[in-house]
């Protein structure tokens, strides 16, 4: 399966916003204890990635199958999953002390960021 014109340009801003992220940081450290916010930037982006990717598989799938209510489970149960992957980044990043959770949660945004940035770059998005 390929990925959606969508999923590509969420991608897209999510590492342009990630990258935007923690040159701001190194601006604004000027040293390298940057690395610590900018290693959470780039682990929640990457997370992001990986569950637009999940997740625009989960609807292609669930969009072919002939049975609402097991397309309504499998979707359910793909959104446990990147909870899940979520919930082991989370935890990685606070038992780990070169990953900061401020860049975690400015990572975490960049989906957000991507999210409402498609209703400008992709004209099909209402």
């Amino acid at each position: 399966m390929k990925l959606s014109s969508i999923a590509k340009k969420m991608i897209l801003v999510m590492g342009a916003s990630s990258l935007a992220m923690s040159v701001i940081a190194a601006v604004y450290y000027r040293t390298y204890d940057f690395l610590p916010f900018a290693a959470g930037v780039f682990a929640a982006s990457g997370l992001n990635a990986i569950k637009v990717i999940m997740l625009d598989f989960a609807v292609e799938k669930a969009a072919g199958m002939d049975n609402k209510d097991s397309a309504v489970n499998y979707i359910r149960g793909q959104y446990f999953l990147r909870f899940i992957l979520s919930a082991a980044v989370l935890y990685f990043a606070v038992t780990t002390h070169f990953i900061s959770l401020w860049g975690l949660a400015a990572g975490l945004a960049t989906m957000y960021i991507a999210g409402f940035s498609m209703k400008f770059l992709h004209s099909d998005v209402d």
